[in-house]
């Protein structure tokens, strides 16, 4: 018995060059645009059917928001995962890290130490004010900032 794959697509005109971009001229789109921008330039890229991987470490949050954001803007990019790691010096007032810190303080379970987690969602609140739109105070705490708490 034989059997078909079928791989058809059926693409808008304007859409032809994002389902053509090859791996490889997807990396070298990506690499210029983060090595535009000094904070950037020892971003690792890989790219895997479209799939962009940033690996590397860089200065800040920020940092690392702002490379994904690069490279999602590359035509043909289809999703961006990122690896990247980053400092949190929490000496410095303006970093997440001390912002978060002073937040630690509200937990419901009563801990003193900020989570990974509270990393991750410290970055989605920051992610979403840097787009425009109003997380609340970037805490690191999920749920609403109506004191209820949340998981």
């Amino acid at each position: 018995m034989q059997s078909v794959k079928n791989e058809l697509q059926v693409v808008a005109p304007t859409e032809k060059k994002m389902v053509e971009a090859k791996d490889e001229d997807l990396t070298k789109q990506v690499k210029t645009r983060l090595h535009s921008d000094a904070r950037l330039k020892k971003v690792d890229v890989r790219v895997d059917n479209g799939v962009v991987t940033l690996q590397g470490k860089v200065a800040n949050i920020n940092d690392s928001a702002r490379a994904s954001q690069l490279a999602r803007g590359v035509p043909g990019v289809r999703s961006v995962k990122n690896d990247m790691t980053y400092d949190s010096a929490m000496d410095d007032p303006n970093t997440m890290g001390n912002r978060m810190s002073r937040a630690k303080d509200t937990m419901m379970d009563g801990s003193d130490k900020v989570t990974g987690s509270q990393t991750h969602v410290a970055a989605a609140q920051q992610a979403l004010k840097t787009n425009g739109l109003n997380p609340g105070p970037i805490d690191g705490l999920h749920g609403p900032a109506d004191g209820g708490g949340g998981a």
